[in-house]
């Protein structure tokens, strides 16, 4: 049996591992930030900037609770993105690819691991995990998440 970094396995079923942690600290951050602002320059925009700040870093607080499971026995993919939505079931057949998406807000990295589902003529992004400052943790679970459901990308044939 396989041990993962990012999984929890209960029988046929893979859970991903919360990542409460790292949600609350960019909640905690941003709320600093808001906080400085607010009391380095105590005026109308001073305040208004620390409103965004404060309303950014608490929209962060549902998504402590999302969950990613992977169910081999039924072969479903089921996903719950924040703590205000509902549960959504995806079949495996339906999952045409991974990808790691990286992008610099303010000097810091933001990398986010992606599950892209076709549903008809619908896509979705299913995100299965974010790190800050490195894409390696995401490059890992990405890994896992090939592994664990069979996922396989077609090869490029062309010479």
């Amino acid at each position: 049996m396989t041990s993962y970094l990012h999984y929890t396995t209960d029988k046929n079923n893979y859970h991903r591992i919360p990542q409460k942690g790292l949600y609350a600290l960019i909640c905690l951050l941003f709320v600093l930030a808001g906080a400085i602002i607010a009391y380095r320059r105590p005026d109308n925009f001073g305040y208004a900037c620390a409103g965004v700040c404060l309303v950014i870093g608490l929209s962060y607080l549902p998504r402590m609770f999302s969950k990613v499971s992977v169910d081999l026995d039924r072969k479903v993919i089921l996903y719950k993105p924040s703590l205000f939505s509902e549960q959504k079931t995806f079949p495996l057949s339906q999952v045409s690819n991974l990808f790691l998406s990286t992008r610099i807000y303010a000097l810091v990295l933001n990398a986010r691991a992606f599950i892209v589902i076709h549903d008809g003529s619908k896509e979705h992004h299913l995100r299965i995990g974010q790190s800050l400052m490195t894409p390696k943790p995401m490059e890992k679970l990405l890994l896992e998440t090939e592994e664990i459901i069979g996922f396989h990308p077609a090869q490029n044939t062309a010479a």
